[in-house]
């Protein structure tokens, strides 16, 4: 089991979420999103559905980013990743 798979286990039962279906589900996103942050993609994933994931486990976007981000892209402090970011949003 990856460690993205396990991370995302432990914010599932904090909310009471026991599928990979009910978090989609609660999200109103794919399970194929889903899977995506399981196998380690976040990179690869729009905001959009990172919101909705974050959303559904009662977390901050910060929050679920950090949980899932690799190592090598955290040289850059989240908070002004998502504010540099969040300035160029329509």
């Amino acid at each position: 089991m990856s460690s993205e798979t396990e991370t995302l286990q432990t914010l599932m039962q904090a909310v009471n979420l026991k599928s990979y279906r009910a978090i989609a589900q609660k999200a109103n996103v794919s399970r194929w999103q889903i899977q995506q942050l399981r196998s380690g993609n976040i990179t690869k994933m729009r905001v959009e559905a990172l919101t909705k994931i974050s959303a559904a486990l009662a977390i901050s976007l910060a929050t679920l980013l950090n949980h899932f981000l690799p190592k090598e892209s955290k040289i850059i402090p989240i908070s002004l990743l998502l504010s540099s970011f969040l300035s160029f949003a329509p």
